[in-house]
């Protein structure tokens, strides 16, 4: 499951983020992703107005999913 957002989307999310449309893609489906892609990532969907896709209460500094 990628959430909600089309191909489309998540490159404007990639862009706004520095990372790849992979690693969005990856963050987006729960998987785990680097902490500063994380954060970058986050801060990019606030941004566009997707503050629903944030899951930062899951992402730890370490980068590790609990």
């Amino acid at each position: 499951m990628h959430a909600s957002l089309n191909t489309h989307q998540r490159r404007c999310i990639a862009a706004a983020s520095a990372t790849d449309p992979r690693t969005v893609q990856r963050y987006l489906a729960g998987r785990l992703v680097r902490s500063t892609s994380a954060v970058r990532i986050e801060r990019a969907l606030e941004e566009a107005g997707h503050d629903g896709l944030v899951r930062s209460a899951r992402v730890i500094a370490a980068g590790v999913e609990r």
